[in-house]
């Protein structure tokens, strides 16, 4: 059974990113290096949701499900 990407990003956004960055404003020592892996992390889910190819830009996978990178 396969959902649409809206209702999919609806999820994401409403059950798995609170749960992503719960308790986030306690993180002291959080590099630049830490913030690139978190939002690789974001870009992936995203792009896998829509089921689009890791060379698809980034950009355009935002855009479709109207997402801010």
């Amino acid at each position: 059974m396969a959902f649409n990407a809206n209702t999919l990003m609806t999820l994401y956004n409403s059950d798995v990113l609170p749960k992503a960055v719960y308790g986030s404003e306690l993180w002291c020592n959080v590099t630049a290096k830490d913030l690139a892996k978190l939002q690789e992390a974001h870009i992936f889910c995203i792009m896998h949701i829509q089921g689009l190819r890791v060379s698809t830009s980034q950009d355009f996978s935002h855009v479709t499900v109207n997402s801010v990178p």
